[in-house]
């Protein structure tokens, strides 16, 4: 799962242009690295003589199983490296690792002899790393030791009927150890006819072999397969401005200024009201003046003076609500907060967590449906009431979409049902402007989705969660 939360961010930041594919490519498989040869090395120094292994801690063979399976464990985590690479979700990797791993691990010789293994299967016992792996641990332990028996260990068993009968029909009471040496027990699993110290180092190429073709397909998988942006952020295209030597992102209406001056021009086009209060247009001038430059026209200030603005007000607001642990006290979230917010700024509400930065949204949204909320709630200086909504959009901490709708579904839902107008042209012309303006039309046809099944990103799902409620023209 790390890995593929990896991946999402590594698309939209190499998209757009942080950085080489290479340079993830190379940190997710030199990373791993060093982690696992501290963890091999801990595992050996303890397994070895806890099992008795043949030739003792600093021996050659103590080093050649700590590099062997420094290897295995390297091979391994380039093979996950490369499902990942290849697959498009959490689930799906989680499906498809698993299902190599255990045919490997059967087919290596281990739990079946190789001379058993059926015709068909053979080639996967000649890929499969562990089959490799397996090979150079039990030569290393097992070539030139001489074994013995216990008494419980010899055969056959002194219960066999014929064991007293006289040869040949028995055994004539006589028993014999099956394993002498190292070498008759690696008969038993088809390793008789190998040169051990050739085929040890053999060994140690192929896990070398198998290294590089994972991270190989694994370089390709995560840098040179084309990707799918869908879930990701729009890439960055840039176009010449005017004739100057700078550059403005195609189709970019992230500004709100651009965007409210694209608007106001087509609501003037299409035709508006000149009628407006001469105060009110001073008041509302007042709040822009800080946006005047020298690229904003005369008209375009005209025709923001000519819109209706909302000023929000709180005042002495706190909230209070029982401590569910003891319904005989209250804790108070919130005490006696004031502020305000006006037309044409950004205000951030900045804390530790804990400190009612999302209580006191709740309650000015009037999103809290418990609890005691005192002080006043101010629009344009009046209380607000239950129109408020409708002027209003607040989206929330935690993202709440339809996961099996698209990205368009969800906006358009929300133009149908909360846009004053019945005219299906003019919302599925809110639609697309909301989209654009957002930055979420190229994922218009993706499906919302969650962070476990796969679907659009974290990033998205919340530009999303902000379409559908600027598609309302609060």
């Amino acid at each position: 799962p790390d890995i593929m939360n990896k991946k999402r961010v590594y698309y939209a930041q190499e998209a757009a242009g942080y950085y080489h594919g290479s340079a993830f490519y190379v940190s997710q498989a030199l990373i791993p690295i060093p982690f696992a040869v501290i963890n091999v090395f801990i595992f050996v120094l303890i397994i070895y003589p806890l099992a008795g292994l043949n030739g003792g801690i600093g021996s050659e063979k103590f080093w050649y199983m700590f590099g062997l399976l420094v290897m295995c464990v390297l091979t391994a985590q380039a093979y996950v490296l490369f499902i990942c690479s290849i697959t498009p979700n959490a689930i799906a990797a989680q499906a498809a690792t698993p299902v190599g791993l255990v045919l490997f691990m059967i087919m290596c010789g281990y739990l079946i002899s190789t001379d058993d293994i059926p015709v068909y299967w053979s080639w996967l016992n000649t890929i499969s790393f562990i089959t490799y792996g397996f090979r150079g641990l039990m030569l290393n332990e097992f070539n030139g030791l001489s074994l013995s028996c216990d008494d419980d260990e010899q055969v056959p068993p002194t219960n066999e009927p014929d064991f007293n009968t006289a040869p040949p029909n028995g055994f004539g009471g006589s028993q014999t150890c099956p394993f002498t040496t190292g070498d008759v027990f690696l008969s038993a699993y088809d390793m008789d006819g190998f040169n051990p110290d050739k085929e040890k180092e053999k060994v140690l190429y192929y896990m070398i072999a198998f290294i590089s073709v994972f991270n190989a397909l694994s370089f390709w998988g995560l840098v040179i397969r084309q990707h799918e942006l869908g879930d990701q952020e729009e890439p960055p295209r840039f176009q010449p401005e005017g004739g100057g030597g700078g550059g403005v992102r195609d189709g970019d209406t992230s500004s709100s200024l651009g965007a409210t001056k694209k608007k106001f021009l087509k609501e003037k086009k299409d035709g508006g009201d000149d009628d407006a209060d001469e105060e009110k247009n001073k008041r509302i001038a007042s709040v822009y003046a800080g946006h005047a430059s020298d690229d904003i026209s005369e008209e375009y200030l005209d025709l923001l003076r000519s819109k209706t603005v909302s000023y929000i007000e709180w005042k002495n607001l706190s909230y209070t609500v029982v401590n569910q642990k003891d319904k005989s006290q209250q804790i108070k979230l919130l005490n006696n907060v004031a502020g305000y917010a006006k037309p044409g700024d950004m205000v951030a509400l900045m804390g530790p967590s804990g400190a009612g930065k999302s209580t006191l949204l709740d309650v000015i949204a009037g999103k809290k449906s418990s609890g005691t909320i005192t002080g006043e709630i101010l629009v344009n200086g009046k209380p607000a009431n239950e129109y408020f909504p409708r002027i209003a959009g607040y989206v929330e901490q935690f993202d709440s979409h339809v996961e099996l709708a698209t990205v368009e579904e969800s906006v358009y839902f929300s133009a149908r049902l909360r846009l004053e107008t019945s005219d299906e042209n003019e919302i599925k012309e809110e639609v697309e402007h909301t989209m654009e303006s957002v930055g979420i039309s190229h994922v218009r046809d993706r499906i919302i989705g969650n962070l476990d099944t796969g679907g659009i990103s974290p990033e998205l799902r919340k530009k999303t969660a902000i379409a559908v409620e600027l598609v309302a023209r609060p």
